[in-house]
């Protein structure tokens, strides 16, 4: 496998509170997207990796990354998580035959899940990580400004939370990207089925926490 991993970390992380966008907040005097990339290095089916960070970072991104990775290109973000994968896309060299994609915020991936997952995508073409649903969901009214009103129970039957790592072959991923793009989508899996491709869950595990309120920095400083 020749594969690009497109990690993304364009974010302002104004859930999180912090005056630096997240993928730069500190974590035991380390960036977030030191740890998240370390977990990705020196795996061999790993061609390329392109790190999408917002247009003040990537200065700061270079400094970082570059000194561990002949390999590396830092790419200015957009305004949606979307637009920022697309970016990325759009940089991806011509000998490469897969893509595979994570959010910076997810420092915890497991290398062990991450060398599975590009063994499964041999076989199945474009896959996810996911987890079923073991909450109660709900779906709410936007009636009320000041209240949240539950609308209606959602079934947890054959409910999956979706995380990154994702992988899809890549002129599967470009041609969704190119024909049905939606810069609200709310992950790179939904704009490949609308292209009509079948994606794949694999299920995960291991923890995989994605860093967005403060209480998740709370988790990550105490776990990493």
């Amino acid at each position: 496998m020749r594969v690009c991993c497109i990690l993304v970390g364009a974010g302002r992380g104004v859930r999180l509170g912090k005056p630096q966008s997240k993928a730069f907040v500190k974590i035991k005097n380390t960036p977030l997207i030191l740890h998240t990339f370390k977990k990705f290095l020196n795996i061999p089916q790993i061609k390329e990796y392109i790190v999408v960070v917002a247009n003040r970072d990537i200065k700061l991104a270079k400094k970082i990354l570059f000194p561990l990775s002949k390999k590396i290109k830092i790419v200015c973000g957009g305004d949606t998580r979307a637009e920022s994968v697309r970016k990325g896309l759009s940089n991806i060299s011509q000998n490469l035959q897969w893509v595979l994609i994570h959010d910076v915020a997810r420092p915890f991936i497991n290398r062990k899940d991450i060398i599975y997952i590009l063994q499964k995508a041999q076989e199945l073409k474009c896959c996810v990580f996911g987890k079923k649903i073991t909450n109660a969901l709900k779906s709410i009214s936007q009636d009320n400004k000041k209240y949240k009103i539950v609308k209606t129970t959602i079934s947890k039957c054959n409910v999956y939370e979706v995380y990154t790592p994702q992988i899809f072959k890549k002129e599967i991923i470009l041609e969704a990207f190119r024909k049905y793009f939606d810069k609200k989508a709310s992950d790179d899996s939904e704009i490949v089925e609308r292209a009509g491709y079948k994606v794949f869950i694999i299920e995960q595990h291991h923890f995989n926490l994605k860093i967005t309120y403060p209480e998740d920095l709370l988790v990550a400083r105490k776990l990493i």
